[in-house]
C-alpha cells in the first residue's frame, strides 16, 4: 500500500504556502518561527492582527461552510495542509505530527465541488 498526497491535496498545500509567503511578512515576520509553550506573551497586539489576517484570508475555522467564512473543507484537508503553515511559523526543530492516512477519499472530491 502506498500513501500519497493527490494533485488536488498538492495544489492546496502550494495554496497554504504561497499564502504564508506573502502574508507572513513585514509587520508579521517578528511571529515567524515562534509559538509553543512559554511563548504566549509575546507580541500580543501582533498575534491579535495576524488573526484578523488568517480570518480575512478564510484560514480560520477551515472546516466552517464558505457561507459562514470557512473554507468548507473536510477533516483530511486540514490534517494534510499543514507543513507549510508549520514551517513559516513553527521553531525549525518542532517535532512534526504524521501525515494524514487518508491521501485519498471521495468524499474530498464532492466536498470540494460543494456537494456535501
Amino acid at each position: 500500500m502506498q500513501l500519497a498526497f493527490s494533485a488536488a491535496d498538492e495544489a492546496f498545500r502550494s495554496e497554504v504556502a504561497a499564502w504564508m509567503g506573502e502574508h507572513l511578512r513585514g509587520e508579521f515576520e517578528c511571529l515567524r518561527h515562534r509559538g509553543g509553550p512559554g511563548d504566549e506573551e509575546a507580541f500580543p497586539e501582533v498575534r491579535k492582527a495576524w488573526e484578523r489576517e488568517l480570518a480575512a484570508g478564510r484560514w480560520t475555522c477551515v472546516g466552517w461552510p464558505v457561507e459562514h467564512g470557512g473554507r468548507g473543507l473536510i477533516v483530511e484537508e486540514p490534517v494534510s495542509t499543514p507543513p507549510p503553515l508549520r514551517a513559516a511559523v513553527m521553531p525549525p526543530n518542532a517535532p512534526q505530527p504524521p501525515a494524514s492516512p487518508f491521501p485519498s477519499n471521495p468524499l474530498h472530491t464532492l466536498n470540494r465541488k460543494g456537494a456535501l
